[in-house]
This record gives structure tokens, sequence and C-alpha cells, in this order.
């Protein structure tokens, strides 16, 4: 039983999120914490937004063929504690993006942020652009970044 749970530890610990189930995660939302008049609060620069990873529904012979995903990675910035997603251009695919603040998981030195959708067999072009506004822990808006998703889709 031992040796189970250390292989089951290492494959975890070892193999990209990713390329395990499908599952949708949301990101969490965020309550912040209340800010003392004595702090000096500081202010999040601008995130540095990537694509880490897009998936397009019916792309793969899985159970999860209907499933579009993109996650999007963030360097870590060590004022910052939280971000938002809005749609600023275009449509997105899924109502995820929003102007909530979310915080992301740790992943290798930059928070990811997953968001999913159903596209039922269909994959059809993306193009639309997120402002991703950092936050602090007490909710003091910092920074943001324009990142611009684009994907030809499948015809």
């Amino acid at each position: 039983m031992k040796t189970i749970f250390f292989v089951t530890t290492i494959a975890f610990a070892i193999i990209p999120s990713h390329l395990f189930a499908c599952s949708p995660m949301a990101n969490t939302h965020v309550n912040f914490m209340a800010s003392n008049a004595e702090e000096k609060i500081i202010a999040p620069g601008a995130p540095k937004v990537s694509i880490e990873h897009m998936t397009r529904g019916g792309d793969r012979p899985d159970s999860c063929s209907d499933l579009g995903r993109i996650i999007l990675a963030i360097t870590a910035e060590p004022a910052a504690y939280a971000y938002s997603f809005s749609v600023i251009e275009g449509i997105a695919p899924t109502d995820s993006f929003s102007d909530k603040a979310v915080i992301g998981y740790d992943s290798n030195g930059k928070q990811t942020f997953q968001f999913s959708w159903l596209e039922a067999g269909i994959a059809p072009a993306l193009d639309f652009k997120v402002r991703v506004t950092a936050y602090s822990k007490t909710g003091g808006k910092g920074g943001f970044s324009i990142i611009h998703i684009h994907d030809d889709g499948r015809k």
C-alpha cells in the first residue's frame, strides 16, 4: 500500500497538471484582507501573462474530447495576490473570464488559471482580448496587461 501511495504521489509531482483528467477546475474567488491604516500598501505592477496551454474540443481521442481549455500563466509578481480576467474585445467561449478577482494555482514559480468550456465537437475560431489586472492582498488594484487569445479553430 505504501508503494502505491508513493508512486501516485511521484506521478502527481512530476507530470504536468494539464495531462491529467479533463476536470474543468474553477479558479478560486478571493476574499481580501482588511488593511491596517498604518500599513504601506504596495500596488502590484502589471502582470506578465502568457498562454501556457490551449486545447480545443474534438482534437484528441479521449472522454474529454468536447472540452475546450485555456490555461493562462502569470509570472510571480511579489506584491500581487489575485487577478481578474475581463474580456475587453471579441467574444470569449466561456463566461469564466470576469472582473472578479481569483487566485491561481502555483506551478513552477508561476500562477496558472484555467478557463474551460464545452465545444460539443465543434471548435470555431477564437479571437478575443483579455485585460488581466493584479490586486494586492487588501484588494488594492494594481497594474494590468492585455493578452490576445487567437485560435483558427477547426473546420
